[in-house]
């Protein structure tokens, strides 16, 4: 909803400022909403209404096993290059995500990827 209700303050997450990040995140937000949500669900949970459709199911990004665990540059190429069609050796990432540069800039899909991390609350990952 875009609201944020603590202590009684009404503030609106929305309200980015010249903050590149939100700015970036929100356009990956309404990016996420015409491309992505029909398989990985309004509340990015993997439950879109496609998820009956798709063997194996589409990644529930709320889970701590999934994108908490990579680097947003990993989750970038995985977006990019999808699960169809990798060769053989490539069977366990095997996975009915399309390739999405077909279909969206390099730009786009950064700030999918950030949104993603935005809503869902976590951190990608860093190496030391």
């Amino acid at each position: 909803t875009g609201r944020s209700w603590e202590r009684g303050i009404v503030s609106d997450v929305w309200d980015v400022q010249g903050d590149r990040y939100l700015e970036a995140a929100k356009e990956g937000g309404h990016i996420y909403f015409q491309e992505c949500v029909f398989c990985h669900g309004a509340n990015l949970n993997g439950r879109g209404i496609f998820q009956s459709a798709l063997k194996p199911y589409a990644v529930n990004f709320t889970d701590p096993g999934t994108i908490a665990q990579l680097q947003e540059t990993y989750v970038f190429w995985r977006t990019a290059t999808g699960g169809l069609n990798l060769p053989k050796e490539g069977f366990p990432w095997a996975s009915t995500m399309p390739r999405m540069e077909e279909y969206l800039t390099s730009d786009d899909i950064w700030k999918v990827v950030l949104f993603t991390y935005w809503h869902a609350g976590w951190v990608p990952r860093h190496w030391d």
